[in-house]
């Protein structure tokens, strides 16, 4: 039973890990994005109007915050399933390096204090 448990969770796992680096691959492109029509415009040559790209690298901009969300919301499913698979027993299956403690999206952690010695 344990066995059939863990089958059905490393699909899970494997797919938790392709979203997350698409993620993380959509973001890189996008400022990839962003820096090429900034380069484009101050190419040399190319008498681009001021305002030239300016729109569209709003809308880029914008769908970079997007996916930095996404990427929060996955993180905090990431967290969820991390407290399903402890309650069911099978602290065995990974789900990455290391799964986040659950909390809101959005919120922030706290750095947590420490004292330094002298």
């Amino acid at each position: 039973m344990l066995n059939e448990r863990l089958a059905a969770t490393r699909p899970i796992a494997q797919s938790l890990k392709g979203a997350e680096q698409a993620l993380t691959a959509t973001v890189r492109q996008m400022g990839t994005l962003l820096v090429d029509i900034s380069n484009a415009k101050d190419a040399k040559g190319t008498h681009f109007a001021l305002d030239a790209g300016l729109a569209a690298s709003e809308s880029v901009a914008l769908a970079a915050i997007s996916a930095i969300q996404s990427y929060q919301h996955m993180v905090a499913a990431h967290g969820h399933l991390a407290a399903d698979r402890d309650a069911a027993g099978l602290k065995v299956t990974s789900f990455g390096d290391v799964c986040p403690p659950l909390r809101a999206v959005g919120t922030e952690v706290a750095p947590g204090l420490r004292v330094v010695g002298e």
